[in-house]
């Protein structure tokens, strides 16, 4: 963690403190990760709010773009005169979505499975089996008088 933290004691100021001293009297501590001077992501005057409300660990992006319904691939671009809209959150200034998949070979020529290939098995197992689970499951609740026909 950084030396110094940011938090706010009496609810509405805001003031800098050590990180220790910020977190000694949490119980849980909820981590966002930023992207503060990423090289993976072009240079951008980002705001970040916190906002009270119900537990939720999604991360809301907004940036300003044009509404991408109505408007052609080639031109969703950054503009910063538009008003900001939701985005997803590997949006793209230029207006794509970027994500890098992962390897389906972690060594092609020892064929060496990678991470898609090998979760690839456990999801041809599950499409195998979903069927066969699901009816002992209704007639393991059916004996139980769980689950009326």
């Amino acid at each position: 963690l950084q030396r110094e933290a940011v938090h706010g004691s009496d609810g509405e100021s805001i003031s800098k403190t050590s990180t220790s001293q910020a977190l000694e009297h949490c119980e849980a501590l909820n981590l966002i990760y930023l992207p503060i001077g990423s090289n993976t992501r072009p240079p951008m005057n980002e705001c970040y709010v916190i906002i009270g409300d119900f537990e939720s660990y999604h991360i809301n992006r907004w940036m300003r773009m044009p509404d991408f319904a109505t408007t052609p691939r080639k031109e969703r671009q950054f503009d910063s005169t538009l008003p900001l809209r939701h985005v997803g959150r590997i949006t793209m200034p230029k207006g794509i979505d970027e994500l890098d998949v992962p390897d389906l070979w972690d060594n092609f020529e020892k064929r060496e499975k990678g991470f898609l290939f090998e979760h690839f098995e456990a999801l041809r197992i599950f499409l195998e089996n979903v069927d066969s689970v699901l009816e002992d499951l209704k007639q393991l609740l059916m004996e139980r008088n769980v689950v009326r026909n």
